[in-house]
């Protein structure tokens, strides 16, 4: 009996085991599957969310006029390039919008548009192709991007829009597919504009200490500029546009050949920019732009456009003043008054240009003392880091040498 119970008890303990086991192997294998799937899940979601949006960009560029046979076959560098376009339909604006730069905007039209646009006029001479690059250079404000952006959407070209964000990645070889993209992609769906703002922050002068990934993308977007893609039959164009110009690398420099200064505007190309921006503005008619723009010398487009949204403040300023005085709701309306000359001229008492304020506040702290309360604060920490390192060098010199021996003196 003993045996026997003992042969049960046996049994019952081999059983209890054997369900335990089989209860943690498929607790294992819940959670592998689980795992699993959370892993897999965010992969198969971001291919599907790719494979979506790569046929949302092929449908827009075929009906933007780009044959399905040039569309075909696009790498993933390509799809991720292509996020940068902007189709010129949903540009705002145009040259009409932009204010002065006449000139500028002639020599971007017969250089650039022309070319783009009619190339049957261009064909068999090669001293008529157009120039494969452009730099639009000058003080900050002036509207080198709005022509730009003007230039694609009155052509009605592609535009793509390259950024550090868009080439740079930290795989590995990543930067230099995605810099062929831009170039493959462009020639799949020419006439396209290549844009660069600010060119110098992407492309400024090589040094011995570039880093290796900044080297081997300039070396590789300059190659394909240089005829990989960019044959003399190609509509694609690079426009580049930066504020200082002397920073950007002299091999970029060549490959564009156009430059154009867009400067800061004249008494009569202010007029005219502040009639581009107050076309919608009820305006008095005793309005006079041109001596509001003679009181303004050195104002950027960009300037204006805030002196002029600053002086549309003092109408509004005066009408919510009147209705918190008025009890009856009925005085309430939402017509402000014109915008009368006087307005403009307090503006322009208050809101200096940028770089103008940015210039007399240095000039100011140079004034104070040595250069200023934070030249004199930056001087004063760099005595103290020079101090403290001094001591640090002086006491491992000292321990390095023995404590019998004193630390050389200066």
């Amino acid at each position: 009996m003993h045996s026997g119970g003992g042969e049960k008890v046996s049994a019952w303990t081999v059983l209890v085991n054997e369900a335990i086991a089989g209860g943690v192997t498929l607790f294992v294998l819940w959670m592998t599957t689980r795992w699993v799937k959370e892993t897999i899940a965010p992969m198969i979601e971001d291919t599907q969310n790719a494979k979506a949006a790569q046929k949302a960009i092929v449908d827009r560029l075929i009906k933007a006029g780009i044959s399905p046979e040039k569309l075909q076959g696009l790498t993933q560098w390509e799809v991720a390039i292509a996020q940068e376009l902007v189709f010129p339909e949903d540009i705002e604006g145009g040259m009409h919008t932009i204010g002065g730069l006449e000139n500028e905007k002639q020599v971007l039209y017969d250089d650039i548009l022309i070319p783009l646009t009619r190339p049957d006029l261009f064909r068999g001479n090669a001293l008529l192709t157009p120039p494969r690059g452009i730099l639009l250079y000058g003080p900050p404000g002036t509207g080198k991007t709005s022509l730009a952006k003007a230039l694609a959407k009155q052509g009605s070209v592609s535009f793509m829009c390259v950024s550090p964000s868009s080439l740079l990645s930290k795989w590995v070889g990543d930067t230099q597919h995605l810099t062929r993209a831009i170039f493959s992609l462009a020639a799949r769906i020419e006439p396209c504009l290549i844009f660069l703002d600010e060119i110098d922050a992407l492309f400024r002068e090589r040094s011995a200490g570039d880093h290796e990934v900044y080297r081997d993308m300039k070396a590789e977007f300059m190659q394909l500029w240089d005829g990989l893609f960019t044959t003399n039959d190609c509509r694609i164009i690079v426009v580049g546009c930066t504020n200082r110009p002397w920073d950007v690398d002299p091999a970029i420099q060549r490959r564009l050949p156009r430059s154009i200064k867009v400067d800061l505007p004249n008494v009569s190309q202010r007029v005219k920019i502040l009639q581009t921006i107050l076309r919608s503005t009820q305006l008095d008619r005793s309005m006079d732009l041109l001596s509001v723009a003679k009181q303004a010398p050195g104002y950027s487009g960009s300037d204006l456009k805030e002196l002029c949204r600053c002086a549309l403040m003092i109408p509004m300023k005066e009408k919510l003043q009147q209705e918190s005085k008025s009890i009856a709701d009925s005085a309430r309306s939402a017509s402000l008054r014109p915008l009368t000359t006087e307005d403009m001229l307090e503006a322009v008492r208050n809101i200096r240009p940028t770089t103008t304020q940015s210039s007399e506040y240095r000039n100011e702290l140079m004034k104070q003392g040595t250069g200023g309360a934070y030249t004199t604060d930056l001087s004063t920490s760099e005595d103290q880091m020079r101090n403290e390192l001094r001591d640090f060098l002086l006491g491992t010199i000292a321990m390095g040498q023995g404590m019998g021996k004193n630390p050389p003196q200066d």
